[in-house]
């Protein structure tokens, strides 16, 4: 029994990692700060773009030639994403999973009373 469990727990998550594997643009993202909610009209039309080995490449749908490149990982329901400037320092962001199938990616960042949440389409 404790290695179906396993199996499926390894399978489940090998899936996430297919399925974000892609280009995702942003569609809607909104910031909840204290029970007030704003939209966050800059992240709208934000492309990112998952390989598979691990890098996460985020360009603007309007600045194609202006991108970053981060790392990435995933854990169960948590998307961690890594970006190292050229100073050497890190900037890690955790997200969780609310929704992910093949046309919808929807993250969820939260730290006491405020959340962060970004849809994202696949392009």
């Amino acid at each position: 029994f404790f290695v179906l469990l396993l199996s499926a727990i390894t399978s489940c998550n090998k899936n996430k990692e297919e399925l974000i594997l892609g280009k995702w643009e942003c569609v809607a993202a909104s910031f909840t700060d204290d029970g007030e909610t704003y939209p966050v009209t800059d992240a709208i039309g934000l492309i990112w773009d998952f390989k598979a080995n691990g890098t996460v490449v985020a360009s603007h749908i309007n600045q194609v030639d202006d991108s970053d490149t981060a790392s990435y990982s995933l854990l169960d329901d948590v998307l961690t994403t890594t970006f190292t400037n050229e100073f050497g320092n890190s900037d890690v962001n955790s997200y969780t999973i609310k929704e992910l199938n093949k046309n919808k990616l929807l993250l969820e960042s939260r730290n006491e009373k405020e959340v962060l949440t970004i849809e994202f389409k696949r392009i």
